[in-house]
């Protein structure tokens, strides 16, 4: 499973919280969420 999709800035998450959860809770896949930026590509 590639994890680069389910990379969140932490502020997204704070901004979408409802959004996140129901997401989470619905297709029960893991979420990394990072303190400063969105990953880099490559």
């Amino acid at each position: 499973m590639r994890y680069s999709s389910k990379v969140k800035p932490i502020s997204y998450l704070k901004a979408h919280a409802a959004e996140v959860l129901a997401t989470l809770r619905e297709r029960r896949e893991p979420l990394v969420a990072r303190l400063r930026a969105v990953r880099r590509p490559g």
